[in-house]
């Protein structure tokens, strides 16, 4: 019975690093464009939104905010807690794309979990509430 547990525990240890480096694959996810702009006025209104989102919104502080990038510190290694990037890019037409790519250092994901807080993020910087 102990050598059954202790070669359990073995195979077990063994296949952590795989785990892990198969995991660390989605720990950052595809940059995703979340929400719109167009004309100045709406622009700087949802923009700042983005700001106020992030700063209310997630666990790590903003650590760079310019008028085209928006991003926090972390993640911490181990937290579930997502640290973010959202860039403001220029679209062809002049309108601006908000692009989203959250970040965790947790095997098991994020949480909250990352559809859950785009969603959030959408609704936050649309319409200045958050999602239901």
């Amino acid at each position: 019975m102990r050598t059954t547990l202790a070669a359990l525990f073995l195979i077990c240890i063994s296949a952590l690093p795989a785990f892990a480096a198969a995991k660390a694959k989605g720990d950052a996810s595809p940059p995703v464009v979340i929400a719109h702009c167009k004309g100045a006025d709406d622009c700087e209104v949802k923009w700042g939104r983005a700001l106020v989102w992030a700063n209310t919104h997630l666990n790590y502080p903003v650590a760079r905010a310019t008028r085209n990038l928006i991003q926090t510190s972390g993640p911490a290694r181990g937290s579930t807690y997502p640290s973010v990037s959202i860039a403001r890019t220029r679209n062809p037409d002049g309108s601006y794309s908000f692009v989203l790519q959250a970040f965790c250092a947790n095997i098991f994901g994020c949480r909250p979990e990352l559809p859950e807080l785009r969603a959030d993020f959408a609704g936050f910087v649309d319409a200045g509430f958050e999602a239901p």
